[in-house]
């Protein structure tokens, strides 16, 4: 008898501890920053991510790459706001990178390509992930050279910033774990591309 009850209390206890080992850990804000031709002939993609403040650390996150992604970085953002890779062993596979995190922010870096047909420039960042994000905020840097944006969907603000650039920023939306969202970007450039951060570098030096 004491042997069936033992039985029966595994069927209740395994599939539970199951349930608990498979449920993903959410985001309580994603803050995506897109620079289409900022220093290569691709997109750099800046992902910022937040946990919830409850969140028991450390944690592991798989966060999803776009087909054809260069991954460049993935850093951990302290209590003080340093951003650093130390101690971090991302795994890259062929769709997304994996790492554990000790902090509450991370940020990853990846270049994403882009379709150039004539004068066009075109792209799409889907994002869509078994974690449920709260507040998923886009930001697009329109390159310096770019002409004829066009943003679907359409930009809650577009106005410049303090480096002179234009800077498009989507209304802030939750994201259910498993929901696909995505944001599709054109414009007119030059060819070959006038990269932004040329730009940049110089009119620092004027």
């Amino acid at each position: 008898m004491k042997r069936t009850l033992f039985y029966l209390l595994l069927l209740f206890i395994v599939p539970t501890s199951l349930v608990q080992a498979q449920t993903a850990v959410p985001l309580e804000s994603l803050d995506v920053e897109l620079w289409p031709d900022y220093d290569q002939e691709a997109v750099l993609v800046l992902l910022t991510g937040t946990l919830p403040a409850n969140t028991a650390l450390p944690v592991t996150l798989t966060i999803p790459l776009p087909t054809g992604a260069d991954f460049n970085v993935a850093a951990r953002i302290t209590a003080d706001n340093t951003m650093t890779d130390q101690g971090m062993t991302p795994e890259v596979s062929a769709n997304a990178v994996t790492f554990e995190l000790t902090e509450q922010r991370f940020r990853v870096e990846y270049y994403q390509p882009y379709t150039a047909a004539d004068n066009q420039h075109s792209f799409t960042f889907a994002w869509q992930s078994n974690m449920p994000v709260a507040a998923l905020t886009v930001t697009i840097q329109q390159p310096i050279a770019a002409t004829n944006m066009s943003i679907v969907p359409t930009p809650a603000t577009a106005s410049p910033g303090q480096d002179g650039l234009t800077y498009h920023v989507l209304t802030t939306q939750p994201v259910p774990a498993g929901e696909a969202f995505n944001v599709q970007i054109g414009y007119t450039m030059s060819s070959p591309p006038q990269l932004t951060e040329t730009f940049l570098e110089s009119s620092a030096s004027d």
